[in-house]
């Protein structure tokens, strides 16, 4: 196999992107499943935003992050009434 097939069949996907990040403790504070387990919320959008999307996603713009979400199914069910960063999907 060459070196770019091999980077190919290895590349996450979107969805199983978003699974592992929403997985991982070290961005708990920043995005996480909720206690029901269907849904998940992003808790620090300027955190998730600067710090998460490049990183993590390759993707500089919160909009376009919600964009790709809404182009793989998922809903905003809400924007936080507190004040506070959180989105739910």
């Amino acid at each position: 196999k060459q070196q770019g097939q091999e980077d190919q069949e290895e590349k996450l996907s979107f969805a199983e992107t978003l699974m592992s990040l929403l997985m991982d403790e070290q961005y708990s504070k920043v995005a996480t499943f909720l206690p029901d387990g269907n849904t998940w919320a992003i808790v620090d959008a300027k955190k998730f935003s600067g710090d998460v999307l490049p990183k993590v996603f390759g993707v500089r713009t919160f909009s376009s992050f919600i964009r790709k979400l809404n182009r793989w199914g998922f809903k905003r069910i809400t924007k936080d009434k507190s004040g506070s960063d959180k989105y739910v999907f």
